[in-house]
């Protein structure tokens, strides 16, 4: 997949301890496709969150994929 110029990824995560974010996405997928020029993507991943867990804002989330140059995010963050 190395010449992989376009990838759409949709990802829908339960049970998870931690939300994706652009550093992990970059260390993960994208630094292994240097070829790629558009990525679009929707995750979504649900997480039991107690009152010990430092919340994320969706600042805080978009801030991990600005930090590394990806600069065309939206991102929506909400508590249940």
């Amino acid at each position: 997949m190395t010449y992989l110029e376009k990838l759409t990824l949709y990802l829908r995560l339960h049970d998870r301890n931690i939300f994706v974010d652009g550093t992990h996405l970059h260390r993960e997928i994208l630094m292994h496709m240097s070829q790629l020029h558009t990525f679009i993507f929707y995750i979504s991943t649900e997480i039991e969150i107690n009152d010990s867990i430092n919340r994320l804002s969706d600042n805080d989330i978009q801030q991990t994929f600005t930090n590394i140059g990806y600069h065309r995010i939206a991102c929506a963050v909400n508590y249940y």
